[in-house]
């Protein structure tokens, strides 16, 4: 057996540190999507701000209204799909849209944003941000 490899080095993700357990349970929204839409048309991509809002739902529904599992999911399908791995599926399908569709991307991005992070050496993303200034100044008449 060689010497370990240093995988700091190669910056490569520690997957071993997510919880696969509970990742299972993310799964079983993903499952429950192809019940509801079609098989891998979560792969088309959504738009960020349905997926917020969808995301913040569930999020509430867990929360405020102390519910653990999706009543439409129970019904539709007779799995038991928890609202906090409903969340988690909405934000990675923002996070998806981000990488992947970024015409998909519908956050509104106010008119004197800094980033805290520098973020000039991503000219997509310095790019994407300006297109959403302009939507926004275009669709909502913000600089009248």
């Amino acid at each position: 057996m060689g010497a370990p490899k240093n995988n700091e080095i190669e910056k490569k993700h520690r997957l071993e540190l997510l919880p696969l357990d509970l990742l299972g349970l993310v799964a079983d929204t993903y499952d429950y999507g192809t019940t509801k839409y079609y098989h891998n048309s979560h792969r088309k991509g959504f738009n960020t701000d349905i997926m917020i809002s969808a995301a913040l739902r569930h999020i509430s529904n867990w929360n405020d209204e102390g519910q653990e599992f999706d009543l439409d999911a129970y019904e539709k399908t007779g799995k038991k799909v928890h609202h906090v791995a409903m969340a988690i599926f909405n934000l990675l399908s923002v996070l998806e849209a981000i990488t992947y569709y970024p015409d998909k991307v519908k956050n509104y991005i106010r008119p004197n944003f800094k980033s805290q992070v520098p973020i000039d050496d991503l000219p997509e993303l310095v790019d994407r941000i300006e297109r959403l200034r302009k939507f926004w100044d275009e669709e909502h008449n913000t600089n009248n």
